[in-house]
């Protein structure tokens, strides 16, 4: 009842802070993701049919999902505020979102808060710290998305970087003195971002690497490429069991994997429903689809 009363309200502003997961860690975490049909088909025509990336499975994302839902939600005129994994302002995989969100959008604000600590050497020290501490690996944005129908020009991107080298609490403190929108426009903070071609928006490419030949090209067959053929390889799943510099102790944990499936099939033999059942000692297997029959 509640849900049926919220889908008929008249809904302009959301905010929040959603959640951000592409997938768990291996089938061994036992929490795979809920499947969203409708928002999913969604993004697959919007965001990824934009994409240029080969993969575009990271677009299936709690964050992106809850950008994806919320623009539809408020219709052609409303405001978005969420705190997000900043991934999305420079990742190749959303090339395809950074456009949806310029076309339906008049007016787009970014802080960007850095911490990106899934970086190392310098490169990590100038991310700074983890606005969240020890729970945060990502880097984090303050993202304002603005639907203005009676606006004379969409797509305006605004983008402020809180800079670098900055500790955890040097963040929080500015974000303090800020104290909203307005405190960075009136040190003239926000600087205009204009997409390339290739809706990049920060560190945009250099157009003459289209000169030289390709690598490869999965999408255009007649390119001319320096490979033809494309493979992952010996794909195992299951690299920590199966990798070994020692022959016997390849041996030895090969034989105690398998012993332990083989316990784990007799166990649970006759049960219909093992859901919760199976045993995830990640010392002791890796489990992967493959594995566990649907």
């Amino acid at each position: 009842a509640r849900r049926v009363k919220q889908k008929a309200l008249d809904i302009r502003v959301i905010i929040g802070n959603p959640p951000y997961s592409a997938g768990q860690t291996s089938a061994n975490d036992n929490n795979g993701n809920i499947a969203y049909p409708t928002l999913d088909a969604r993004i697959k025509e919007t965001y990824a049919k934009h994409s240029t990336a080969t993969s575009t499975k990271n677009l299936i994302d709690s964050y992106i999902r809850a950008i994806r839902w919320a623009s539809d939600r408020i219709g052609d005129s409303g405001v978005i505020g969420f705190v997000t994994n900043a991934g999305f302002i420079e990742s190749q995989s959303a090339d395809g979102l950074r456009k949806c969100l310029k076309d339906e959008f008049s007016s787009i604000y970014i802080f960007h808060l850095r911490g990106n600590q899934r970086t190392s050497g310098e490169l990590s020290r100038k991310e700074g710290g983890k606005i969240f501490g020890s729970g945060s690996r990502a880097p984090i944005a303050i993202s304002l998305l603005v639907k203005n129908p009676q606006a004379e020009r969409h797509g305006n991107i605004y983008f402020h970087d809180i800079g670098d080298y900055l500790s955890q609490q040097e963040k929080l403190s500015k974000i303090a003195q800020f104290k909203s929108m307005a405190g960075i426009t009136s040190v003239n903070g926000w600087q205009p971002i204009t997409p390339d071609e290739h809706n990049d928006w920060l560190n945009q490419r250099d157009n003459s690497f289209s000169e030289h030949i390709s690598m490869g090209d999965k999408k255009d067959k007649t390119a001319v490429v320096w490979f033809e053929n494309y493979s992952q390889g010996v794909l195992t799943a299951r690299d920590a069991w199966v990798y070994n510099s020692s022959i016997e102790e390849l041996k030895k944990n090969i034989k105690l994997t398998s012993n332990f499936y083989n316990q784990e099939v007799k166990r649970l033999s006759g049960v219909k429903d093992f859901e919760g059942l199976l045993s995830y000692d990640s010392t002791k297997i890796s489990w992967s689809s493959s594995l566990i029959p649907k």
